[in-house]
């Protein structure tokens, strides 16, 4: 597997068999695309607007975490 990010673009590419190339391109949402080979087999995805689909909710929760350990120490 590999993972790769368009700064410019704001699109995560992850690449499950980077030794394959993908025949179609089918939308799962506005957002999230994945790449199948011949054989209809996802080999990779294409996350556009990366930033907002995958980091924004993923600092939400690890932010809502903390907090939750936080408060927990407190009323200790």
């Amino acid at each position: 597997m590999k993972a790769r990010y368009d700064k410019k673009y704001d699109i995560l590419y992850i690449d499950l068999y980077p030794e394959k190339r993908a025949c179609e391109i089918v939308p799962l949402n506005d957002d999230i695309y994945a790449d199948v080979d011949e054989n209809g087999s996802i080999i990779g995805l294409e996350i556009w607007r990366a930033s907002q689909t995958i980091a924004k909710p993923l600092a939400e929760n690890i932010a809502k975490e903390i907090e939750k350990v936080l408060k927990q120490r407190l009323t200790k």
